[in-house]
């Protein structure tokens, strides 16, 4: 289910019900999963670039399959955030 080293483009998805920044990989076995920060809430109304002053790739975790869906909590390696080098 996680990428054996490759790195993993990640995708801004929104904001979630709990304000929790959401953002899509694809794995490698090309299935979709969501991964935010539980850590760093932020309004609705919040624009990917704020989002991206206070988030980390190291703050991730998974979300699960879904948009909205409980965090698994599991830490995510080898993804770039949209913008990161």
């Amino acid at each position: 289910m996680i990428f054996d080293g490759e790195d993993s483009k990640a995708t801004f998805e929104g904001i979630d019900d709990w304000g929790r920044p959401v953002f899509s990989i694809i794995d490698r076995m090309g299935r979709k999963l969501y991964e935010g920060s539980v850590d760093d809430v932020f309004p609705h109304s919040a624009s990917e670039e704020e989002v991206l002053e206070r988030v980390s790739e190291e703050n991730l975790v998974i979300f699960g399959g879904r948009f909205g869906c409980e965090p698994l909590g599991y830490p995510i390696k080898y993804v770039i955030l949209p913008g990161a080098q």
